[in-house]
């Protein structure tokens, strides 16, 4: 059995073959179409496959470790708490929490003179000493501004 590194490789290849012309705007479109006019309707597991394939090809175009980023995504949402009840579109979003409430930054590599950390939030990597640290994202602004964590 392939991983999913390996799938998004070989399905990467062969599109390359395949569709020589294919953007990211014609994958994305193609995507969209699958989605909403062939899966939506009953979900069958060929249509739901050709998703899979698409997702895959772009993941490949765009030079993204989707296996790695699948895997950090669901560390994330396991560690959400999700709304009980279903929102206006039909589904159950996460509950976003309070700024206090927020886990804090996570140090990658404590022992490394040049280090790594990454926002609890929205997964951004940065590279700073400890006590160079902002105290705070300057993506998604969490985090106390006033103090260096």
């Amino acid at each position: 059995m392939n991983s999913l590194s390996k799938w998004q490789q070989e399905i990467g290849d062969w599109a390359r073959e395949a569709f020589p012309q294919a953007t990211e705007r014609t994958i994305l479109s193609h995507l969209r179409n699958e989605v909403n006019t062939e899966l939506f309707p009953g979900c069958d597991a060929d249509e739901l496959a050709d998703v899979v394939l698409l997702v895959l090809h772009l993941a490949n175009m765009r030079g993204i470790d989707l296996e790695a980023e699948i895997e950090a995504k669901h560390e994330i949402n396991t560690g959400r708490t999700w709304a009980a009840v279903k929102n206006a579109e039909g589904f159950y979003p996460h509950v976003e929490p309070e700024p206090d409430e927020l886990p804090a930054f996570k140090w990658i590599d404590a022992d490394n003179p040049s280090l790594m950390w990454t926002c609890p939030r929205c997964r951004q990597v940065y590279k700073s000493k400890r006590s160079d640290h902002p105290g705070y994202c300057p993506v998604c602004m969490i985090g106390d501004r006033t103090n260096a964590v």
